[in-house]
């Protein structure tokens, strides 16, 4: 119990404050209670997406015929589960947007995922020898179902928000799918820890009942497909005129943002972090650490995301909201990257996720802002597959590196194989070398992004340069179109009355 005191008593109380803080953002969003339940919807959806995706990575990891093997290596990083999302996300986008229906995509996209499950079911728990071919083709539908994640910030936006907040709705929506991956890591430690007969077996089950639950929530509120896709040609003619350019910049820095996160806190600082720890420490120890990592990967966002969004940004506005966290983040990439205390690493990577999220949701709700602004153009679904892109590069190069034990990744990375590394004090002066120029990097980029965000993102925030008024204005518009409509069709009916 000493070795996963994480677990069975520290992420209950960080779930117990989760749910406060869920409970506090859906009590204050009113709305009735068949809209609420789409966010749990959303929650069962990402649980079952995270926790597939954790199950068939470790089932790989631990069968060598699959990652000795290049062809599979290849498939699984380059042109698996990311690169498939990459490619489907606008399309969900564009083709939702025309059928006016976004549900249409997400049933399928849910029917792919209970598909991707009971093909990894039939892989790791019946055949008596994992197959290539089905292994494969359950990581290309898993990717698929990951296409939803854009169609689900829409659907909130069109359906509770009416496609007049899309900051509110992003965020909402946001700390739901964070939450959803946050239980299935912590499910998936659980039953890892306590040796769970037909472990397996019992997580894919749990994603098949979590995807069938989802699907059901789904037809509680029936979509309005008045809503769905961009503003009539009249409202659209009142506000700012789209421009690519937007798209592009919105794309380019997301792209920017999420490469500072995965290389600052993906692979290459758990691998840090785990060089720092294993001359000092049990190994149960350093699982601790990268577990409690992990978590608070999650939590920032969650903690705090809907307070920032309803107390600090219309006080700050936009583009000072921005500033401040890049500046914080270039302040916190500075120091840690010469730190070397754990704690210390742990309470810095908080701060710098933090940071990291505010500035991506915002991005991405600009880029939902557009996405009703225009027709025929995924905004939304490029602005998504650009992150994406961004972990897709950065994951692929560092796996590769560490594969074939290149540069700094000269080494066996699992921990028992460090700690009787007789190169240990080697490896980790290189590496902390690396990190250290790596984090100067960081931070010098995001400072330039900094005198780029302050001179050129009024344009692309339109009317949303202030936040409070914007959203005024937004309601007040829609109200006076749709007041416009009524006496359209009242003058219409009397014509043909006469």
């Amino acid at each position: 119990m000493q070795n996963y005191w994480d677990l069975i008593f520290l992420n209950p109380i960080l779930i117990v404050v989760a749910l406060v803080s869920i409970f506090f953002m859906l009590k204050n969003e009113k709305t009735d209670l068949k809209r609420k339940l789409i966010y749990l919807e959303i929650f069962l959806f990402w649980f079952a997406a995270a926790l597939i995706i954790k199950v068939v990575t470790w089932e790989t990891s631990l069968h060598l015929v699959f990652e000795n093997s290049n062809l599979f290596f290849t498939l699984i990083v380059f042109f698996g589960i990311n690169f498939v999302a990459i490619i489907f996300k606008p399309i969900a986008t564009l083709v939702t947007g025309k059928l006016k229906s976004r549900r249409l995509w997400y049933w399928i996209s849910n029917a792919t995922l209970f598909m991707g499950a009971i093909l990894a079911l039939l892989n790791f728990a019946i055949l008596k020898e994992p197959n290539f071919i089905t292994l494969y083709f359950s990581l290309i539908l898993i990717g698929f179902s990951l296409s939803a994640n854009t169609l689900h910030y829409l659907i909130v936006c069109e359906q509770t928000f009416y496609r007049l907040n899309p900051i509110g709705s992003t965020i909402t929506v946001a700390s739901m799918m964070l939450f959803g991956n946050f239980i299935a890591n912590y499910t998936f430690a659980l039953v890892s820890i306590y040796q769970v007969s037909y472990q397996v077996q019992t997580l894919l089950c749990l994603v098949i009942i979590a995807s069938v639950l989802a699907f059901g929530l789904s037809f509680v509120y029936k979509e309005n497909s008045n809503y769905v896709g961009t503003f009539s040609f009249q409202f659209r003619s009142e506000l700012d005129s789209f421009k690519y350019i937007y798209v592009i910049y919105l794309s380019l820095a997301t792209f920017v943002i999420v490469f500072i996160s995965e290389i600052s806190g993906g692979l290459f600082f758990e691998e840090y972090l785990k060089i720092i720890l294993v001359n000092h420490s049990k190994i149960s120890t350093i699982e601790i650490y990268l577990r409690l990592n992990q978590s608070l990967y999650y939590l920032p966002q969650i903690f705090f995301g809907y307070l920032i969004y309803k107390m600090v940004l219309p006080q700050m506005g936009y583009k000072y909201h921005f500033i401040t966290n890049l500046l914080c983040l270039a302040i916190w990439l500075s120091i840690i990257g010469f730190l070397k205390n754990p704690i210390m690493i742990i309470l810095f990577q908080f701060l710098i996720t933090m940071a990291v999220a505010q500035i991506f949701y915002g991005l991405f709700a600009l880029a939902v802002m557009w996405n009703y602004r225009i027709q025929n153009f995924p905004v939304t679904g490029i602005v998504a597959s650009s992150g994406i892109l961004a972990t897709f590069i950065c994951e692929g190069v560092i796996r590769s590196l560490q594969k074939n034990k290149v540069w700094i990744f000269n080494y066996d990375s699992d921990i028992q194989s460090l700690v009787d590394n007789p190169d240990l004090k080697q490896i980790q002066d290189h590496y902390f070398v690396a990190w250290n120029i790596g984090m100067s990097i960081l931070a010098s980029l995001t400072m330039v992004l900094i005198l780029i965000f302050y001179f050129t993102i009024d344009k692309v925030l339109s009317n949303y340069v202030d936040v409070r008024q914007a959203n005024l204005d937004m309601i007040k518009l829609n109200h006076s179109q749709t007041l416009q409509r009524a006496e359209t069709r009242i003058v219409e009916k009397e014509k043909t009355n006469v």
